[in-house]
């Protein structure tokens, strides 16, 4: 399974190959085994915050 989404495959398709009855199953199940999507996510994440920091400028004076 883990190959399924290192391969691109959406969340809800997954779960229907799998024959999961709800995407919360397969995300449950699989999700927190694939920490190399935990490290991606959490990059992506920085990356939004800190380039929104950047092109804000600097903040008010309280």
């Amino acid at each position: 399974m883990p190959d399924n989404y290192r391969a691109g495959r959406r969340l809800k398709t997954v779960p229907a190959m799998l024959g999961h009855s709800t995407i919360v199953t397969t995300a449950d199940l699989y999700t927190s085994v694939l920490p190399e999507l935990q490290r991606e996510a959490a990059a992506a994440s920085a990356a939004l915050v800190l380039g929104a920091v950047r092109t804000a400028g600097p903040l008010p004076q309280i």
